[in-house]
């Protein structure tokens, strides 16, 4: 994690980016290079640094891979495995919104 996204761990914020494809139904992922990897999955030690996961509510429509969107959240950073889906994220947008940028 850089030290500018620890500086600004906590307060809400809007970020731009892409949806990935969705690894579930209501799972989505924006992320600066659209792909279909799922680093969900993966332990922390091969988590890529551009692409973070979003905790939205209500869930949000799929938009299609190049489509820009805009998530506004809070941001958490530290290992977390998501209890009821079970993926994993080193860094995340909780309490999110997202919408087309």
């Amino acid at each position: 994690m850089s030290t500018f996204a620890t500086q600004i761990a906590g307060p809400r914020l809007t970020l731009e980016g892409l949806m990935a494809p969705p690894l579930q139904a209501e799972s989505h992922v924006p992320d600066q290079d659209a792909d279909a990897v799922c680093p969900f999955c993966e332990t922390e030690t091969e988590w890529p640094n551009d692409i973070l996961a979003i905790h939205t509510k209500p869930v949000v429509e799929v938009l299609s891979y190049n489509i820009k969107i805009e998530a506004r959240g809070m941001l958490e950073m530290g290992s977390y495995r998501n209890p009821e889906i079970g993926f994993f994220s080193l860094v995340r947008l909780t309490d999110a919104t997202c919408s087309e940028a």
